[in-house]
């Protein structure tokens, strides 16, 4: 069976003009003077996307959202669904929004996987010595290669777990909604402050980066923050992970991680910023059959998996 990408973005990102109270650009919805998340100032808020818009255009969507004429499939928390769309809400300023692209959020889309193109990170990466080799992969110090920015990383994926914690992402305008994710109040702070610059990276977090080797149509996906647990040298731990074309970000919360772990693995405070190559793409696989497993499918899914199992079982008879 052909897998098709996980999205919910449609648009190229677009530009926005310097100045948070200045006019709003052309065909964006804002909201004048509500209060920014990130800065928390009341400024004239844009459309904010979830996962930034060009990761989308990396996996071939055309401007309508969909995928060779295929809507796409959309797994979140809870829903599991086949609907064209994109989850973007008025949540940040102008400014906010421009933080964030320039700390991270440009390099990252300009580095990662363009499916039936280039992965100039894992390219990067292909060219240095591994610095150790895992059953599971290889692992690569950042540092080693001049054109990795291992900070634009770490502010990428950091600025996405932190607007999984700071909204519902609903299509609803009602607040007080769940947020997306759940992360203890003191770390979301923490991480607001720390992407506004008013703080060093947020203590007591591991922040692991592990990247496709092969580039199998496994790799070829996106997913939202989800929590589940990782297995840590004491321990499973709850952890919280989201992909992107080619990468798996995954962050592992706790004031007592093993010093060794967070050596070896971690991204921000490991020695020299280490990368994770994996030997498969079978990592990716398992993220989407974990999350399809706690889902609850919509009724189109279903219709297709019994479509599905009825061709399979015709063709064996």
């Amino acid at each position: 069976m052909k897998r098709c990408p996980m999205s919910w973005d449609d648009k190229k990102p677009k530009r926005t003009e310097k100045g948070a109270l200045g006019p709003a650009r052309k065909g964006a919805a804002a909201v004048a003077f509500a209060i920014c998340r990130l800065c928390q100032q009341p400024r004239v808020l844009r459309d904010s996307h979830f996962i930034p818009a060009g990761f989308y255009y990396h996996l071939g969507l055309d401007e309508t959202g969909t995928f060779q004429n295929q809507a796409l499939q959309k797994l979140t928390r809870s829903r599991f669904a086949r609907v064209p769309g994109q989850i973007k809400k008025n949540l940040l300023c102008d400014e906010c929004e421009q933080r964030l692209s320039t700390n991270g959020e440009s390099w990252v889309i300009r580095f990662a996987h363009q499916v039936g193109r280039r992965f100039r990170l894992q390219e990067a990466l292909l060219r240095l010595e591994p610095r150790m080799r895992l059953a599971t992969g290889r692992i690569y110090y950042a540092e080693d290669h001049p054109a990795i920015d291992w900070k634009k990383l770490a502010y990428f994926a950091l600025s996405v777990f932190w607007r999984g914690a700071a909204d519902s992402w609903a299509r609803s305008t009602e607040p007080g909604g769940k947020p997306f994710i759940e992360l203890e109040a003191t770390l979301q702070e923490h991480l607001r402050r720390f992407l506004l610059g008013e703080e060093d990276y947020p203590e007591g977090i591991l922040l692991m980066l592990r990247v496709s080797a092969n580039l199998t149509p496994d790799a070829h996906m996106m997913s939202f923050p989800s929590i589940g647990t990782i297995e840590a040298p004491d321990r499973r731990r709850p952890q919280t992970s989201f992909i992107v074309p080619g990468m798996i970000f995954t962050m592992v919360p706790g004031p007592d991680l093993a010093e060794e772990w967070v050596r070896q693995g971690c991204l921000i405070r490991g020695t020299g910023h280490p990368v994770f190559v994996l030997n498969t793409d079978e990592l990716f696989f398992r993220e989407t059959i974990t999350l399809a497993l706690t889902a609850t499918p919509s009724q189109k899914i279903i219709d297709e998996a019994h479509a599905l199992w009825r061709d399979a079982l015709r063709g064996q008879s």
